[in-house]
């Protein structure tokens, strides 16, 4: 699996199971993390622990290049319904979502449960 390679080539440990987080510390944007920085490959890495802390690091996903593009690759094992991440952005209306185009977050944009979220400019 690349991501394990991948993983293995940054110093980092790919665990085979995603450690339970709380939602509310999904939603801390200082616990995130793309390594190695400026790449088009990167590991997406989640900080257990506390701000000041270095903490233990869990690779939560891998950003790897494929024949279609850049795409996001899940890393370690994880259950139906768990959370593995949040995405942030602007909440838009489905109707707002159609206008949209390739400069106004068309690409950006995710459904995340019932809402649309503009992610372009966060």
């Amino acid at each position: 699996m690349r991501s394990l390679h991948h993983s293995r080539q940054h110093g980092l440990h790919l665990q085979d199971d995603l450690q339970v987080v709380a939602g509310a510390e999904l939603q801390q944007a200082w616990r995130w993390e793309l390594r190695p920085e400026g790449q088009r490959e990167q590991l997406v890495v989640f900080r257990h622990g506390r701000a000041d802390e270095q903490g233990q690091l869990e690779v939560r996903a891998a950003v790897l290049e494929s024949a279609h593009g850049r795409g996001l690759v899940y890393a370690s094992r994880a259950a139906g319904g768990q959370a593995i991440g949040y995405y942030d952005g602007t909440i838009v209306t489905p109707a707002e979502y159609s206008e949209l185009n390739e400069d106004t977050g068309l690409r950006h944009t995710l459904r995340v449960g019932r809402a649309w979220v503009n992610g372009i400019n966060p």
